[in-house]
């Protein structure tokens, strides 16, 4: 079975800006889930498209009632986080899965309450859009390039990040 992943409003919005969005959902190696606040957040045409995703059986959704409320609670109560980012990680924390955000304060606390291994990114899942031979990896360099230009807080990142390891690069 493959690692389940949340996703972050921030990754969510970088992938999509790039048309990315529904190559990153068809990852095999995990399967993508979003909580509720995050797509209470996602502008309308986003939020349609999650739902067009959640239909077609590639993303999952976590519901209202499978939230851990008094940890969501607990978290926004002690950090200085937004509501998307802290019912992410309690969610995280609840079901045993791993973040995806490209929100770096989130990514920071996630570390800490979830350990390091359990937090990605955007970039991260290009790289494993490459692997899974998705896209090539000129094209996950260039979706990254289209998420700097659209707006996107990501770090400075070398097309062989996405490369390394992949025939014919």
């Amino acid at each position: 079975m493959s690692a389940r992943r949340l996703l972050r409003l921030s990754r969510i919005i970088n992938l999509s800006n790039a048309d990315a969005l529904d190559v990153t959902c068809r990852l095999a190696r995990c399967r993508l889930w979003v909580c509720p606040g995050v797509i209470i957040e996602c502008r309308t045409e986003l939020a349609a498209r999650l739902f067009a995703l959640n239909a077609e059986g590639v993303i999952g959704f976590i519901t209202d009632e499978e939230m851990p409320a008094t940890r969501v609670l607990e978290l926004l109560d002690k950090y200085d986080l937004g509501a998307g980012e802290t019912e992410s990680i309690a969610a995280c924390e609840a079901w045993n899965y791993a973040l995806c955000s490209d929100d770096g304060p989130a990514r920071r606390l996630a570390g800490q309450l979830l350990g390091p291994p359990r937090v990605t990114g955007s970039l991260r899942l290009l790289r494993w859009c490459v692997e899974e031979q998705l896209v090539p990896c000129e094209v996950a360099f260039n979706l990254f390039g289209v998420m700097l230009a659209r707006g996107g807080f990501l770090p400075a990142t070398r097309q062989d990040f996405f490369c390394a390891g992949t025939p014919g690069c």
